[in-house]
């Protein structure tokens, strides 16, 4: 649906909510991460203290994102930060610092060893970033399709305890 539809302008002016039904569908994970150039070059962190030592990727916004889920909680201050997370993960790519993202957004990057994970055992799991839910119009014959939508999803990008 383009972003000039009428329906898309609605939701944004806070119109038509009302219609809206949301569904907790599943956890999808998240990972911090870092190009095996990045790490070779600047080391390993191993802990939450270390990052202070890195350079982080992270968003221009919302501030939630720039929120890592470790054993501490970190806000992040990056100093590199992008709109998207394709443009994250692309700076990630090229050896531009540590970033943090949804585990679906990076696993091709993993399987082919272009990122590895970093500091994984502390990450917290699930947090309230990992949360995936399907958002569509109120109708009770459309219920069904959503799940099924969910059920498609899920094994294909990692998502986990779909309903």
């Amino acid at each position: 649906m383009p972003a000039s539809s009428p329906w898309v302008t609605a939701v944004w002016r806070n119109q038509w909510i009302d219609a809206l039904r949301s569904l907790a569908a599943c956890n999808g994970a998240s990972t911090s991460m870092a190009s095996p150039a990045y790490l070779e070059a600047q080391g390993h962190p191993q802990t939450v203290s270390d990052l202070a030592d890195h350079r982080l990727i992270g968003f221009t916004g919302p501030d939630s994102l720039n929120y890592w889920h470790l054993a501490e909680g970190v806000r992040v201050k990056p100093q590199l930060a992008a709109s998207s997370g394709e443009a994250v993960r692309q700076l990630c790519l090229r050896g531009n610092d540590l970033a943090y993202l949804s585990h679906f957004v990076v696993a091709e990057d993993f399987a082919r060893g272009d990122l590895v994970t970093v500091m994984d055992a502390l990450i917290v799991r699930p947090s309230p970033r990992e949360a995936v839910s399907a958002v569509y119009y109120r109708n009770s014959g459309i219920a069904l399709r959503i799940q099924v939508l969910m059920d498609f999803f899920a094994p294909r990008f990692g998502l986990v305890g779909c309903q």
